[in-house]
């Protein structure tokens, strides 16, 4: 058995030698990125893998088997929502590289700690719902080339957080209900091309701004006080 597994180890490291990559390295990686869904899993995570794989699978090959799920299966979906999860776990999530969603809401988390998701370049959904984030947790996602749907509600995030987002390409979602934004937030909107869906119940709206963005943006479905029903 030793023997099978020593040839395992070296046809492994022979197959990364030939894509320039040193066995260690990927050896290292693997170990923190397994380490960090643990560490996530005791906090409450609901973590999906790609193509619905699961860490009990046995359909996962000899060298799933040999090193673990995380070594042929990228994380691509994290739920932490209503979870203890603190600004100082949060960059564990940078372990991976190829998450699409990640859910924060309800939690305690802080713009300072999400602020460095943004280098998550292939995140398309990020909820930060009724979380303490502000404007500097919120602004270096301005331009991320891959964020479709983002929830902003119940957050103090203002119109400075708004106009970084606005230049998302791909930005379909948007919920800002209950926060501080005010009329300049839906002048930067007007820009989003993309735009599809937006929550905007604030206090700091106008009707004026709300039916003057409607009327410029009919393709957007737009979700506030001040209409009586959804305009589609």
């Amino acid at each position: 058995m030793r023997r099978v597994r020593r040839y395992l180890l070296g046809l492994v490291g022979a197959v990364l030698a030939a894509g320039g990559i040193s066995f260690v390295v990927w050896q290292r990686a693997v170990t923190e990125r397994s380490a960090a869904v643990a560490t996530l899993l005791r906090l409450g995570a609901r973590i999906d893998y790609e193509e619905g794989l699961e860490a009990d699978s046995l359909d996962l090959g000899w060298i799933g088997r040999t090193f673990g799920i995380d070594a042929v299966a990228d994380v691509q979906a994290v739920d932490l929502s209503h979870c203890n999860v603190q600004d100082s776990h949060l960059g564990l999530l940078l372990k991976f590289s190829r998450l699409h969603r990640l859910d924060l809401a309800v939690t305690p988390v802080t713009g300072v700690g999400v602020a460095q998701l943004a280098e998550l370049s292939e995140l398309e959904h990020l909820g930060l719902f009724n979380t303490h984030v502000r404007d500097v947790g919120v602004v270096p996602f301005g331009a991320h080339q891959n964020l479709q749907s983002l929830d902003v509600g119940h957050t103090d995030i203002s119109d400075a957080a708004v106009r970084a987002v606005s230049t998302c390409p791909r930005l379909r979602v948007l919920n800002l209900n209950k926060t501080v934004v005010t009329d300049e937030s839906l002048k930067a909107l007007k820009e989003a091309n993309d735009l599809r869906e937006l929550y905007v119940f604030c206090d700091d709206l106008t009707a004026a701004a709300i039916q003057e963005f409607v009327k410029l943006r009919p393709e957007c479905r737009v979700f506030s006080q001040h209409i009586s029903k959804p305009e589609w």
